[in-house]
């Protein structure tokens, strides 16, 4: 039996009946599987719930809690990728030796020409965004192009420019996906459609039962395409097909900058002169590309790079995670293994105080459980914060955005769809799980 693990990411379980209305071809395979509704914890992050759905372990295990990760300083940071996790994937993981897994715009997932099929999704650099390089031979994947930086795009005021290419990107996806599917040579696949996720950041939520967008038309063309796909997969017998939405996504009410909080504990130290960021090129680059001219330097400046080590003791380079600035792992840290608990504990009831005082029950703070003696050498948060409806500013993010909160942000909260035949599935599901119930099933 050949498997699919399908992904709507950026959809929840109450945008499903929407969705399978716009799909009305392929709503009598779906409308009778059992909706498990899928709790993310504290992780917001694509990359670092995708790191725990493809190992099965949890973040402080599988090495990998955000888009990216410090180096050598809290002031370097490396984009996220799978030689970084500690744990091997295992998810739809392929038995048959002749072979290939088949692998859709997955985060994480790199290129291996003699194992995998594989379309970039694009988070990290790479010159590759198609493999095996034989697959060029064909026009449709020669324009292969994953998408990135559009809700940062959105913000900047080309939203409707942005959300007519995320859909004309997708449909060249889906071409690419059913080329490869209509294939033989394959037992095991992962497809994630990111338009969703993409269309909620510039547009807002529920928008699929919207009828009067200016995308409306471009977008239903897609699901057309996508439902005709979709319902062909599911007639055939020997292919086996489950729905997954990794995250959904709620409203974002506020924005809300940790560093500055640390800052304000005197935790940190960082120079807010705007004179002294780092423009950061590259993103600049990826902008004026995305907009067909020049955006200058000045929007798109980031306060990365500009913490004092020596004078900070903790910090958040990434989103919603806290690190200790420790000398076990950074060649500038302060902080000695000797005192690495008791400054945890000390940035721990600090942030813990200031957030219930503020937020309540909206916030959510999960400790690392593991000892420093027991990780391995490469950093790790002692906290992950989560707050419900606040989009957290971690130093990678431009300055510019501070005062322009996006529409939406990501919820914990999404979705299994699991063919009604397997009665003992669970009715709630951590992501560390999936791993165990595909294997299961």
């Amino acid at each position: 039996m050949r498997r699919i693990l399908l992904s709507f990411d950026g959809l929840g379980i109450q945008d499903v009946p929407e969705l399978l209305h716009r799909l009305p071809k392929t709503r009598r395979f779906v409308e009778t599987a059992k909706l498990i509704p899928l709790d993310t914890g504290v992780l917001r992050s694509s990359q670092a719930i995708w790191a725990e759905l493809l190992t099965g372990e949890p973040w402080h295990r599988n090495g990998c809690y955000g888009y990216a990760h410090p180096c050598k300083s809290l002031n370097e940071l490396e984009i996220s990728n799978e030689k970084d996790l500690y744990s091997r994937v295992q998810l739809l993981k392929n038995e048959a030796k002749q072979s290939r897994s088949v692998l859709i715009n997955v985060p994480l997932l790199k290129p291996n020409s003699s194992s995998r099929v594989w379309l970039s999704d694009g988070s990290f650099p790479t010159n590759i965004l198609v493999s095996p390089s034989e697959l060029l031979r064909d026009a449709s994947f020669q324009e292969y192009k994953p998408h990135a930086y559009s809700h940062v795009a959105g913000v900047l005021g080309i939203r409707n420019i942005m959300a007519y290419r995320c859909v004309e990107s997708e449909q060249l996806r889906l071409s690419c996906t059913l080329n490869l599917l209509s294939r033989t040579d394959w037992q095991r696949a992962i497809w994630r459609v990111s338009l969703f996720d993409e269309l909620s950041h510039l547009i807002g939520l529920r928008f699929l039962g919207a009828e009067d967008l200016r995308i409306t038309e471009t977008l239903q063309h897609f699901l057309n395409a996508l439902d005709d796909g979709l319902s062909q997969l599911f007639e055939q017998s020997q292919i086996e097909i489950f729905i997954i939405s990794s995250y959904s996504h709620e409203k974002c009410l506020q924005r809300l900058n940790l560093n500055k909080l640390l800052a304000h504990g005197r935790f940190l130290t960082i120079d807010y002169d705007v004179q002294e960021f780092r423009d950061g090129t590259q993103r600049v680059a990826a902008m004026s590309a995305i907009r067909e001219g020049t955006t200058g330097p000045a929007l798109m400046r980031s306060s990365e790079g500009r913490l004092r080590t020596a004078a900070t003791q903790a910090a958040s380079p990434v989103y919603g995670c806290v690190l200790i600035n420790s000398r076990v792992w950074f060649e500038d840290g302060l902080v000695d293994a000797a005192e690495h608990a008791a400054t945890s504990q000390h940035v721990y009831v600090y942030l813990k105080k200031i957030l219930d005082n503020r937020f309540g029950a909206a916030a959510k703070i999960e400790v690392n459980p593991q000892p420093l003696s027991e990780r391995t050498g490469r950093p790790c948060p002692e906290l992950i914060i989560s707050i419900d409806g606040v989009d957290l500013i971690d130093v990678e993010d431009p300055g510019l955005l501070d005062t322009f909160p996006p529409r939406t942000m990501h919820s914990p909260s999404g979705f299994l769809a699991v063919p009604a035949k397997y009665t003992n599935s669970p009715d709630l599901l951590k992501p560390t799980q999936l791993v165990e119930i595909l294997n299961e099933f």
